[in-house]
């Protein structure tokens, strides 16, 4: 069967051209995924548009960072982040929230990018007001006590009439585009002395354990950071780092004073050899998955995950004739093709229905 669709080439693209880090404009070529598609859902509905993604390395300051900067209206045309799916998000949010417990008592917050309102429903009714900016809210849901939506997407043409004590996000500061101008922006909003408080994915964990390039990069995360990096990034931008604690593997998190503005010069250190070593064991893993399958015609085999995961397996050139189906427990995508693709989603407790079924992870 023709795994992926009939491809839309983006139209509307631009290349980054500076470094996300030290604005330089020198970069040297690691490797490109071709046509990859631009969106990390599900189908409802929406135009596909597909877009080749190259890794690149600054050769200034070693940082590796995606060429292809993709519109927003297309990256984030639906949303895959509407429910919290599995204990260690389900416990992801737990820290985070009782964390932010111990800031926000009759504070103005400003909260980017949660269109459920995960942290503002257990919070929002203690602080003065609370302003989420949000591109895609969940028309469905009635926002809490004391929260305001803000149809808009953060960048530096954000501004807000009110004096913000604290601005907070979950897994957001991965997404910016250029991280340098949106900490400026947090730095304008932010009063004197108010804080800064976040959560981002442990990128560095992620690479060095082995995981694909795109579980790290991909067209919404455009730049790899370390905890260092982003500490001295913080400081170069107004930020005071006085506090950082990892979730598990999975996540740090910053609590961050706004004070006067001191630049220091940013150390990094070259990872673009890890990304071309998990590439190629990627590839040569897949050549065994690739051999089974065709080995075994008559099997009931699966592919977990519907989101950049399997779209990656399937760019990289998964054999996909004999898939019978995604798997995701997310309740949201089933019932969908996975974006780019004529596989449907279903919930992996269909797996009880087919007699010895073979799932790829």
């Amino acid at each position: 069967r023709v795994l992926f669709r009939s491809r839309i080439l983006l139209i509307k693209m631009r290349e980054r051209k500076n470094c996300v880090v030290c604005g330089k404009e020198s970069f040297g070529e690691i490797f490109t995924l071709k046509e990859m598609p631009v969106y990390m859902g599900v189908n409802k509905g929406f135009d596909e548009y597909f877009s080749d993604m190259t890794f690149l390395e600054c050769s200034e300051c070693k940082n590796v960072q995606i060429k292809e900067i993709i519109e927003p209206e297309k990256i984030y045309v639906g949303n895959h982040n509407l429910s919290v799916v599995g204990p260690t998000w389900e416990n992801h949010y737990i820290e985070f929230i009782n964390l932010l417990d111990n800031f926000v008592k009759d504070l103005v917050v400003i909260e980017i990018g949660d269109p459920s309102f995960k942290i503002s429903s257990k919070l929002s009714k203690d602080t003065k007001s609370w302003i989420i900016v949000e591109l895609n809210p969940n028309e469905n849901l009635t926002p809490p006590e004391n929260t305001t939506i803000v149809k808009d997407y953060f960048d530096e043409n954000f501004k807000i009439d009110e004096e913000v004590d604290l601005i907070i996000h979950s897994h957001f500061l991965e997404h910016s585009v250029n991280i340098i101008k949106d900490l400026n922006t947090s730095f304008k909003l932010i009063k004197d002395g108010g804080k800064l408080i976040f959560s981002v994915p442990n990128l560095e964990y992620i690479l060095q354990n082995g995981y694909s390039p795109n579980n790290v990069l991909h067209f919404e995360h455009t730049y790899f950071y370390t905890e260092e990096l982003l500490k001295d990034l913080l400081l170069n931008c107004g930020f005071k780092t006085i506090l950082t604690k990892k979730y598990k593997n999975h996540s740090i998190f910053f609590v961050c004073e706004k004070i006067e503005i001191s630049k220091k010069e940013i150390s990094n250190n070259s990872y673009s050899d890890i990304f071309i070593k998990n590439l190629n064991t990627f590839k040569c893993n897949l050549q065994e998955i690739n051999s089974f399958i065709t080995s075994n015609i008559e099997t009931n085999i699966f592919l977990y995950g519907a989101h950049i995961s399997s779209q990656f397996l399937i760019n990289i050139g998964l054999k996909t004739e004999n898939i019978i189906y995604i798997l995701d427990n997310s309740k949201d995508k089933q019932g969908y093709n996975l974006y780019g693709t004529k596989m449907m989603v279903k919930s992996p407790d269909i797996l009880l229905d087919y007699e010895t079924p073979i799932v790829i992870v």
